[in-house]
């Protein structure tokens, strides 16, 4: 068995040995910086709001309460997507063609594999934990604050 692939050119020298670690003392003294440290001007935050349920039916959502918030951009919800008309992510399904080796793609979207998944459902739930709605607000805080708000 050939094992080559798992030891690149140039990596001949770390595989199997120790690496000294560069960033911990950064870390130790609480001076590392994180993604999330990083702020541009006009940067916003999103927060979703999932389904607590499965195969459920979304009778209405009220979000009124949540746009009213203080900091919010906008709060986006499957129905806004649909009226927009943003459709779902197809999938992308690659069978073994019969009487060959080959694999060809399906169409993307072919209703014979599945239905486009949602990006967010505007009349059913599928599963628990999907999304629901989109607020996006100048801070996290507030928008985490405003999708409390959405009922």
């Amino acid at each position: 068995m050939d094992l080559s692939r798992f030891n690149p050119p140039g990596l001949g020298d770390l595989v199997g040995k120790s690496v000294p670690r560069l960033e911990d003392e950064e870390l130790l003294r609480g001076d590392a910086v994180f993604l999330d440290d990083i702020h541009v001007r006009g940067e916003k935050h999103a927060v979703f709001v999932r389904s607590d349920f499965a195969c459920a039916e979304i009778a209405e959502m009220e979000i009124g309460a949540a746009v009213a918030s203080p900091g919010v951009a906008s709060v986006l919800t499957g129905a806004e997507l649909k009226a927009d008309g943003i459709g779902g992510v197809p999938w992308e399904v690659l069978p073994v063609a019969e009487k060959s080796d080959e694999k060809k793609p399906v169409e993307q979207g072919d209703p014979s594999i599945a239905r486009p998944q949602p990006a967010m459902p505007s009349d059913k739930v599928e599963y628990v934990g999907q999304i629901l709605a989109m607020v996006i607000a100048d801070t996290r805080h507030q928008a985490l604050d405003a999708a409390e708000k959405i009922v």
